[in-house]
């Protein structure tokens, strides 16, 4: 997305999202030199979901993997949902109806909550989940197709 030009913030604790991951975001590739995208947006690190949400033009809220975590990452579910949850609350920070996205499944009252899934008229997290099975057939057609 920021080779289209969107500044991007990840937003999250220190131990899902270390400081140090913005230094290998602004590392070049293998082998290049320079990046070929001239007009890249931005990628940022932020703490506050609060303020992060007043200036986005969309959210994309990721689950918790708990099942990857090798080590415990977070002090408890309650304080980590209770800082980075989506809620209708927050969402009142910013001015506009923004489009609410999750790739799914949802631990719901944890990462996004049930209101905001249920009740917040731009959640397109429904329309985006039954879509992701056709685009996949689709793609996987596609590249059969061309690899013969």
């Amino acid at each position: 997305m920021s080779a289209f030009g969107a500044d991007i913030i990840l937003c999250g604790p220190k131990t899902l999202i270390p400081d140090e991951f913005i230094n290998f975001l602004k590392t070049p590739a293998p082998n290049q030199i320079e990046d070929p995208v001239k007009s890249r947006g931005s990628i940022t690190i932020s703490r506050s979901l609060e303020e992060s949400i007043k200036i986005a033009d969309a959210i994309i809220v990721l689950r918790l993997q708990k099942e990857r975590m090798m080590e415990n990452l977070l002090s408890s579910i309650d304080s980590y949902s209770l800082d980075y949850g989506l809620t209708p609350e927050k969402l009142c920070l910013n001015s506009k109806e923004i489009p609410i996205l999750h790739p799914g499944p949802i631990n719901r009252d944890i990462e996004i909550s049930s209101k905001v899934v249920d009740r917040y008229p731009n959640c397109l997290i429904n329309n985006q989940v039954a879509n992701g099975i056709p685009i996949r057939m689709a793609l996987l057609y596609l590249l059969q197709k061309y690899n013969k």
